[in-house]
């Protein structure tokens, strides 16, 4: 019957977890309310095919839509079928295998990081991002650094970005999972990293969407026009109501899409301790994420805005993406004919010799945001891909010329260049709005020329980016008005642990109060250079 007991096996590598689920619920919702982070860019609307798991028992057959999804309905030797989680509906006992690797990587910071945990009071901040999700555990006595930590968001499982999860609080106790999953995950985080241990405080800087999910608050309203947020936090929460083991301080936010993790890195930028530059005009940050949160200072004030870049510049949605885990790719540049690797396509008859750079210097395995930027940039460079986006050939992909290739290559697809020009196109447009506003508010016989930017970038893409590579793609737009750029480390999490200290929590909620919104939704003007950004390297319009 459909409400009987049934069995469900859930096998992670050697670990295993038995349950007894009642009705015929989709896997993909057992699999969250277990607090298992199957990613779902989707959200579980059956769109992106990404929730794949091989799966054998008592489970729904593979609708016609299903199976257009490549590898759906392929079977192995132990009898496991390979199905979409959010399309197998459990209609008998069941088993399921998922992938026993967890994603974590270190930050890009220069804290280090001890092998065992010491037995001192502590403090944790954390930078609660769409994608991940990085803790940084330091001594309250003199803020030495202990350990740290990053994970892929859980939340991953209800979907890629903030409106997909928005979205997902539509669903009944849609807000309770997400809060579950979220506050659950840096419970474990923290136990884990301090080997049980439980801190004294708390601090989280997230965008607005992700606080909102953290402190079990809807956060519906900031999916629909006028966009606009009733709790801009700054404020303690109780240890019991957020679900973590001490009481937090959630950072300020400045409006629906600029949140807490803007003030954080915006505080960071101008401390002495990290980035230490005075705040005087012309001043501006960008922070690339899955959310790309950028300010300007003009006249005293920061103007502030966002764009929804997506994953992909945190190695999201990309077939052979990862953040900054061992092994991955963080940096791809041209070399000699007796280089290692080399870039090569069944379609090309080039071989193009490169050097790579990889987290703990490991074999290459992934490709980071940071990687991603770096290779579209060689590829555009080489003719290898066309300004409009266009790959010549179906997939580039990264060969070992000397050992010879002993795991699936690493690809870089048509799909993803595409990806990559969505969320530089929303980066680059967001910030050249940014400057225009600036310009107006300024002086209207100004040109852009007039504005001399020293812009700082930071943010998840696992390691710095060559100034050339960022605006050979067309990331960063040269505006020719002697614009400097440089990237800076993680300067989020950086900000949450100066908030650890009350005057810095004073400070912070300073520099939210004396910032400006620029709502980007509905802006005819973001419209159009948007789609001008699109292109690979210098718009393709007068802008």
């Amino acid at each position: 019957m459909n409400n009987e007991n049934k069995l469900l096996t859930i096998w992670q590598g050697d670990s295993c977890t038995r349950l007894r689920v009642t009705g015929q619920p989709m896997l993909l919702d057992v699999l969250r309310e277990q607090g298992m982070a199957l990613s779902a860019p989707c959200g579980g609307d059956g769109r992106c095919g990404r929730c794949l798991v091989r799966v054998k028992g008592g489970v729904s057959a593979p609708c016609d839509d299903e199976m257009d999804f490549p590898g759906v309905g392929r079977s192995d030797e132990d009898g496991f079928v390979t199905r979409l989680a959010c399309r197998a509906r459990l209609t008998g006992d069941c088993e399921v295998r998922l992938s026993a690797e967890i994603s974590r990587h270190k930050l890009s910071s220069d804290g280090g990081q001890t092998a065992a945990f010491p037995n001192v009071p502590f403090a944790v901040a954390v930078d609660l991002g769409t994608t991940t999700i990085g803790l940084r555990a330091v001594d309250v006595s003199d803020g030495t650094v202990i350990a740290q930590a990053c994970e892929l968001n859980d939340q991953r499982v209800c979907g890629a970005d903030v409106m997909t999860r928005i979205a997902y609080c539509a669903r009944p106790d849609g807000v309770d999972t997400l809060h579950r999953l979220v506050s659950s995950q840096i419970t474990r985080m923290i136990l884990r990293m301090s080997g049980g241990c439980s801190p004294e405080i708390i601090t989280v800087a997230g965008n607005t969407v992700m606080l909102h999910l953290l402190a079990g608050i809807d956060p519906s309203y900031l999916g629909k026009a006028p966009y606009r947020t009733a709790e801009r936090f700054g404020q303690w929460y109780g240890a019991e109501r957020l679900g973590l083991p001490a009481d937090a301080w959630l950072l300020p936010c400045v409006g629906g899409y600029t949140g807490g993790d803007l003030t954080a890195a915006l505080l960071a930028l101008t401390s002495p301790r990290y980035g230490g530059k005075q705040e005087q005009d012309g001043l501006a940050l960008c922070d690339l994420g899955t959310n790309g949160e950028m300010a300007l200072m003009q006249d005293g004030r920061w103007l502030v805005t966002s764009s929804a870049a997506g994953p992909a510049l945190e190695g999201g949605g990309i077939s052979c993406g990862s953040g900054a885990v061992s092994g991955a790719v963080t940096a791809v540049s041209l070399s000699d004919d007796n280089a290692r690797y080399a870039l090569t396509s069944p379609e090309d008859d080039r071989v193009i010799p490169i050097e790579l750079r990889t987290v703990n210097d490991a074999p290459p395995r992934s490709l980071t945001g940071a990687a991603l930027v770096s290779l579209t940039a060689l590829l555009l460079r080489e003719g290898k891909i066309l300004p409009n986006g266009r790959m010549i050939a179906r997939y580039w992909q990264i060969d070992d010329r000397t050992e010879g290739q002993t795991d699936a290559p690493i690809r870089y697809t048509q799909a993803d260049v595409r990806q990559l020009q969505l969320a530089k196109g929303a980066v680059a447009a967001a910030f050249r709005r940014l400057c225009e506003e600036a310009k107006c508010v300024s002086d209207e016989k100004c040109s852009m020329d007039c504005l001399h930017i020293d812009l700082h970038m930071t943010g998840g893409l696992g390691c710095h980016i060559p100034t050339s590579d960022a605006l050979d793609i067309g990331l960063v737009c040269d505006m020719k008005s002697g614009m400097t750029v440089s990237f800076v480390p993680n300067l989020a999490l950086e900000g949450a642990v100066l908030c650890l200290r009350k005057e810095q929590r004073q400070r912070a909620a300073d520099i939210a109060s004396r910032s400006r919104e620029l709502e980007l939704s509905g802006d005819g003007r973001f419209d159009e250079l948007f789609v001008s950004c699109m292109r690979l390297g210098e718009p393709d319009d007068d802008y």
